[in-house]
């Protein structure tokens, strides 16, 4: 389908894709009112000589080990036109994964050349994995199982992928500190085109809201002109109470359009616990099995 709709999502009726870049929409400032409804978790110290206690959070990942894969290379749109926000902007976020994993990984997740990463953006646009087509994108109910399938294919079946539906600034901050690959589904308040990117930064002051922002890597505009590497962008945001749910709203860059994070893919390694779990039901296994044999 061309379309996507998305239930019990929130920001009202949303009818989106994740494909092209955002260009339709509500002004933010039409929104009945900002509400911060967040919780300080336990843990963080204040600033000292404010009257008030201030808390900040603030979480970011490296951004030189991100990829800078363009959805508007030609040998990309060719295949996809538009439409490939999702599997370009998980490329750049599996460079992170895998340069921050590299003992674990190599470079079996997206190779290390541009080529490379070009090729591994058409794989997993392919059928077997998202399913990404040049008419209708990409459909959010096939990120986590297409990531699962790539990832198995690849010997690594034992990955922690997950979808938050509405996350919290305090959501994406954990993510980061847990040295994820996130990234973020970007949606209008009205109908219109819906966005990916890869998280790579937040910050969250409990004083001023001013200071709150968050940033990415925009398949759309992953560099700096020509130069290799990287380019960061940051947009404010504000805890938005649509009378159903609260979600982080912004304006996306460079336009009065108001949009929101629909979901948040996240994708972790189990911690070293987890694999001794498996482990120890593998090396069960074995022995039940070796015991069928002796009987």
């Amino acid at each position: 389908m061309c379309c996507l709709r998305l239930i019990g999502m929130g920001g009202g009726d949303n009818k989106q894709k994740f494909d092209k870049k955002p260009t339709h929409l509500c002004q933010l400032n039409s929104m009945k009112k900002y509400i911060l409804a967040l919780a300080i978790a336990a843990g963080l110290l204040p600033i000292a000589g404010n009257a008030k206690a201030q808390y900040v959070y603030s979480a970011s990942e490296e951004l030189s080990l991100f990829g800078y894969l363009n959805q508007r290379d030609p040998r990309i749109t060719t295949a996809l036109g538009d439409n490939g926000c999702v599997p370009t902007s998980w490329v750049n976020s599996l460079n992170y994964f895998q340069n921050v994993n590299s003992s674990y990984f190599g470079s079996s997740l997206v190779g290390t050349s541009y080529q490379d990463w070009i090729n591994t953006d058409l794989t997993l646009a392919g059928p077997k994995y998202l399913n990404t087509t040049s008419a209708s994108g990409t459909s959010p109910l096939a990120i986590v199982p297409g990531l699962e399938s790539y990832f198995s294919d690849l010997s690594f079946p034992g990955l922690n992928i997950t979808f938050q539906k509405l996350p919290s600034w305090n959501q994406l901050y954990q993510n980061l500190v847990s040295l994820s690959a996130t990234q973020l589904l970007l949606v209008p308040f009205e109908s219109g085109i819906g966005h990916a990117v890869s998280l790579v930064a937040i910050n969250w002051d409990s004083n001023n809201s001013a200071n709150n922002s968050f940033s990415y890597v925009d398949p759309e505009n992953p560099t700096k002109g020509s130069l290799p590497g990287s380019t960061l962008t940051t947009v404010p945001f504000a805890n938005y109470n649509n009378g159903q749910d609260t979600v982080v709203a912004f304006y996306y860059p460079g336009t009065t359009d108001g949009y929101f994070i629909q979901g948040s893919v996240v994708v972790t390694i189990p911690e070293p616990s987890t694999y001794a779990l498996f482990g120890i039901g593998a090396i069960g296994l074995l022995m039940v099995m070796r015991r069928k044999k002796t009987a």
